[in-house]
């Protein structure tokens, strides 16, 4: 029977853009049908046909006022119980079929996005109540959906390496919540969206943004654990990053703390032990502005290793690192580039007179740099200096702290 049910919403929901004249506001009438009707395919009972002509008619109110959230949402969820039951009746489909049903992922996407554009007021009507949190699971069903197409070879662009940035809302917690399940504890996908969830979070000021920080935690952990996460710069680069985002969720506290819990604590620890992590920067470390790098006192100071560190993170691209498309001579001339810029440290050393203590802080500057243990956040998961360059580096600034000796 669902086999009989063809795509009459893609043509209708994928353009919701309708001419100014003739866009409305759907009242307090539409939204209650409009969720009535969703009840009802949420229903299993519910024959497909029924469902169908409930979806239809959402689709319709949809497409008519487009600028009313709630039906909006009510859209999404609508898309997604029509996704459903086509999964559930015919699992195993063409690629073609499976690019039409990924179509209701995209539709409801554009649906949920406009809600929490546009967080409406809570809505009563009769005995019809609609609250904002209490239809978090919409949002957590549309991510859901993404992470089974995922695995499928459909990527969504919110799940994809390079997601869009996000807001620290509602809506993309919910979703984070959902994408840290236990079900996704071996996604890349999944952990492409906790990333982008944590940088939007990251920032805020209020501890109660900060749990997304922890689901990211356990799943980079988790990754590592059972291997999914192997190779070793990549490792170290997880499980630092789990330890700053659970750091800052801690806010100084010991663990176990709310959503950080014991297990979580010695899981984290035993693999930092396990990988030979080093936490030597984290902490009390302190960028230091470049003018104080080898000043009397500093020069041979953790802090300026720390400091110098990010300097020649900074200087490392993903052009230098040949991770692009790019030509050779490119990369190339980025590599020149990089070499020049950490030489011109050395000479800046030496012009404050501080040769011997400045070039071995920046020697282990460059040692930090290339184990993973100071990375700027935009090279972190960048590959580190070829072999060559590395020795390269090394050989001349270890020659010249001879020379000075």
């Amino acid at each position: 029977m669902i086999r009989k049910l063809r795509y009459a919403l893609a043509a209708g929901v994928a353009a919701l853009t309708v001419p100014a004249a003739m866009a409305e506001a759907c009242g307090a009438e539409d939204i209650t049908r409009a969720t009535r009707d969703l009840q009802s395919m949420l229903t299993l009972a519910t024959p497909v046909g029924q469902a169908q002509a409930a979806a239809s008619r959402i689709d319709a109110q949809a497409r008519t006022c487009p600028e009313t959230a709630w039906i909006r949402l009510i859209a999404a969820g609508a898309e997604i119980n029509l996704l459903e039951r086509h999964e559930a009746a015919d699992p195993e489909v063409s690629a073609s079929m499976l690019a039409q049903r990924f179509g209701h992922v995209e539709r409801a996407y554009e649906h949920l996005e406009f809600f929490r554009r546009n967080k409406p007021e809570d809505f009563r009507h009769g005995a019809i109540r609609l609250a904002y949190n209490q239809w978090a699971e919409v949002a957590g069903n549309v991510i859901a959906a993404m992470l089974r197409f995922a695995d499928k070879g459909r990527v969504h662009p919110l799940v994809s390496e390079t997601p869009p940035p996000l807001d620290c809302d509602f809506v993309v917690k919910h979703m984070a919540t959902t994408a840290s399940g236990w079900r996704y504890t071996s996604s890349f996908p999944a952990l492409n969206y906790l990333n982008a969830a944590a940088d939007a979070c990251r920032p805020s000021d209020d501890p109660l943004d900060w749990g997304v920080l922890t689901q990211r935690a356990d799943q980079l952990v988790v990754l590592v654990k059972d291997g999914h996460i192997s190779e070793p710069s990549r490792i170290r680069w997880a499980l630092r990053e789990a330890y700053r985002d659970s750091r800052q969720y801690l806010d100084g506290r010991e663990a176990p703390y709310s959503f950080w819990s014991t297990s979580d604590e010695t899981a984290l620890m035993e693999q930092i032990g396990k990988h030979k992590v080093s936490l030597e920067f984290y902490g009390d470390r302190m960028e230091l502005p470049k003018a104080a790098w080898f000043a009397a006192g500093n020069a041979d100071s953790l802090d300026t290793v720390y400091s110098v560190g990010l300097a020649i993170s900074g200087f490392w691209t993903p052009l230098a690192a040949g991770v692009t498309d790019a030509e050779v001579s490119e990369v190339t001339a980025a590599r020149a580039a990089f070499v020049t810029a950490v030489r011109d440290i050395g000479a800046e050393a030496d012009a404050a007179g501080q040769t011997m203590a400045g070039r071995t802080s920046i020697l282990k500057a460059l040692e930090a740099f290339q184990e993973g243990d100071i990375r700027t956040p935009e090279a972190a998961a960048l590959p580190g200096m070829p072999d060559w360059m590395h020795r390269l580096l090394k050989q001349i600034f270890q020659q010249r702290i001879d020379e000075a000796g």
